[in-house]
């Protein structure tokens, strides 16, 4: 008698502790993988605001960069030794300039566009080029790819600054149509390249991740990593990618 009350206290100990299980235990675990995948969500959403507030203020950040460049070159445009030189080139009758007078402008404006650049270290080098295809630039400037190219979309902002949809040299570069103040005609194009370098130290503000500029296809035109420059920006799927896109 006694063994069999036992052996029912056993069986009804087992149901109790199983009934136990479900109304508790398993509840609770359901209520904690819950909260914990909640709690995932709260912190990846946190992250992600945290980004892409991030990769706003690293984007104004550069527009600033540009928008400066963009000043720099309207104000040696108008610098009186590119003028003279540009004036002379464009109409030698109207703008006489002797051999000596010549050799003394493009001297200064070397120096002026040496000057420049160092100022400025993300910039690579300066161009500017004459009606004629005659070109005077800082000391050192690599030899451009894409002069023709550049005259062309140049074209589409007259008197300011345009940035390419490709790349010179590996570099980011712009450019820009000169004007002569008092005529109004069009007498030079003025270029400037940025250092890949400077650009990816910049770009290196974006401490999230991987900082990249494309063109509209997607081409890679300066990156946090330079080996990545000029190949196509491969996206790593939804929610892996932040995406700014700025006119």
């Amino acid at each position: 008698m006694r063994r069999l009350w036992n052996h029912i206290n056993s069986k009804l100990f087992y149901k109790m502790l199983i009934i136990y299980s479900l109304l508790t235990v398993i509840p609770l675990a359901l209520v904690t993988g819950l909260f914990y995948y909640r709690s995932m969500q709260i912190i990846e959403t946190k992250i992600r605001e945290s980004s892409k507030q991030n990769i706003v203020e690293t984007s104004d950040k550069l527009d600033e960069m540009l928008n400066s460049i963009d000043q720099k070159a309207k104000n040696i445009s108008i610098q009186r030794e590119v003028e003279a030189l540009l004036r002379n080139s464009n109409d030698s009758t109207l703008y006489p300039l002797s051999e000596l007078d010549q050799g003394v402008y493009q001297s200064e404006v070397r120096s002026l566009l040496d000057r420049e650049k160092e100022a400025y270290g993300l910039i690579d080098s300066i161009y500017i080029f004459n009606n004629s295809g005659d070109m005077y630039t800082s000391t050192n400037a690599t030899g451009l790819e894409s002069d023709n190219a550049l005259a062309g979309i140049a074209n589409l902002t007259p008197g300011h600054m345009i940035w390419a949809p490709f790349i010179d040299q590996g570099r980011m570069i712009s450019a820009m149509e000169i004007y002569d103040q008092w005529s109004g005609i069009k007498y030079g194009l003025l270029a400037i390249t940025l250092s890949t370098k400077g650009m990816s130290e910049a770009l290196a503000s974006y401490k999230q991740g991987a900082f990249f500029i494309t063109n509209l296809n997607g081409r890679i035109l300066a990156s946090t990593d330079e080996a990545q420059i000029n190949t196509l920006y491969k996206s790593l799927g939804a929610g892996q990618s932040i995406i700014n896109k700025r006119i």
